[in-house]
């Protein structure tokens, strides 16, 4: 083993983390003599340019660009060059899903995927609706042939590949579900919405279905700020994995409920995938962090 020990005003390239990634992806070089204003340091990948965004003499952050190729990296400043020792290996682009054919249907029916970065082989893809893992039975780069899988539940559509993970647009409705009948709304709603969902129940003993994300650990508020019902309502919440984990009741026109420590986020907690599948026999309802009262 070598060590080498540069002078801080010599010009050079110790490291760069990660050496692989993909077109976009940020890298750091670390090493010495670098200029601590951006624009006055030229870094190439595989002799293509990347934009630096961020200097100090000892750390540059560049963003591998769009038409980077394998190579090695190198850093030009105040008319000197060094090159890290490491090539730099340019990875594929993640997977993306661009469209759903249907968007609807019942366990055990075929569902096609089109997008790109898929994984040529089969069983370098992993499909999951709300959490439950499909079997994939065609694949090529650019689609994908599932099978919906047994006790799936209406929810997201979510792509694993060994380059990376991708949310369907919109969300699956499971028809063959046997609680899916009783939804007389199934909206979708986010921490972030400013005004309260619209929800209907329009026949007795049915419910309104409210679809959003959280994480493990998440303190959930949910507010009925206004209703209509003229007799006792429940309130449950329900994992992906149909699994009820918190119920309550109110009557009249207005309701708070608040949860704190949600148990867990299910099985695709990196692409921040957690407690979708909220059923709710009310008029309006909102969720929020449980701080903003």
């Amino acid at each position: 083993m070598g060590i080498d020990r540069y002078a801080s005003s010599t010009l050079s390239v110790l490291a760069v983390v990660p050496a692989r990634a993909a077109p976009g992806a940020k890298v750091t070089l670390s090493g010495t003599g670098f200029s601590s204003t951006a624009a006055s340091n030229t870094v190439t990948i595989g002799g293509k340019v990347a934009a630096v965004a961020s200097a100090s003499a000892t750390r540059l952050v560049v963003t591998v660009p769009a038409e980077a190729v394998n190579g090695k990296v190198t850093v030009t400043t105040g008319g000197a060059s060094a090159d890290a020792a490491e090539a730099f290996i340019v990875a594929s682009p993640g997977p993306s899903v661009t469209k759903v054919e249907s968007a609807s249907g019942a366990p055990g029916s075929e569902v096609s995927l089109t997008g790109s970065g898929f994984a040529t082989a089969v069983t370098d893809n992993v499909v999951r609706f709300n959490g439950l893992v499909a079997q994939v039975k065609k694949a090529s780069p650019s689609s994908l042939t599932v099978e919906v899988p047994p006790h799936a539940r209406t929810g997201r559509m979510e792509v694993d590949t060994p380059t990376g993970a991708a949310t369907a647009p919109g969300d699956f409705t499971v028809t063959a579900d046997g609680e899916d009948a009783l939804y007389d709304t199934t909206m979708r709603a986010s921490f972030a919405d400013a005004d309260p969902s619209q929800v209907a129940v329009v026949t007795a003993e049915h419910k309104a279905r409210l679809l959003f994300d959280a994480e493990r650990g998440d303190a959930v508020g949910f507010g009925l700020p206004g209703a209509s019902f003229t007799s006792r309502s429940s309130i449950s919440l329900v994992s992906p994995q149909g699994v009820t984990v918190a119920s309550s009741s109110f009557g009249g026109t207005a309701a708070d409920w608040e949860l704190t420590g949600l148990p867990e986020s299910g099985p695709t907690a990196a692409s921040s995938s957690g407690w979708r599948d909220a059923s709710w026999a009310a008029g309006q309802l909102q969720t929020r962090p449980c701080s903003e009262r």
